[in-house]
């Protein structure tokens, strides 16, 4: 059996720290659990769902970086008693 290669553009970076997220329009953020993130990406998980295609403001806690990114996959997780949904998302590019 051949084993399957992914299919990423940049090296991912495994680490867990705490973030928190908005939506593009909502006033408020909401706390969230980072796992890994690339130069392209990020995943975390959180206990809302988010639409495929929406734009997100992503602040993490341990530093000063923000950063806007676009949803590009969103799943259900369901952990026994607790669902969360594990959200990836698509870093915008900086604009000059």
């Amino acid at each position: 059996m051949a084993l399957l290669k992914e299919k990423r553009l940049h090296e991912r970076y495994d680490h867990e720290t705490d973030i928190i997220y908005s939506c593009e329009g909502e006033n408020c953020f909401n706390n969230a659990k980072l796992f890994n993130s690339s130069r392209g990406g990020m995943y975390f998980n959180s206990k809302y769902e988010l639409s495929y295609g929406a734009d997100v403001c992503i602040k993490m806690n341990r530093f000063r970086a923000i950063f806007d990114a676009k949803v590009v996959r969103c799943l259900e997780i369901n952990d026994g008693d607790d669902i969360c949904y594990g959200i990836g998302i698509k870093l915008f590019e900086p604009t000059e």
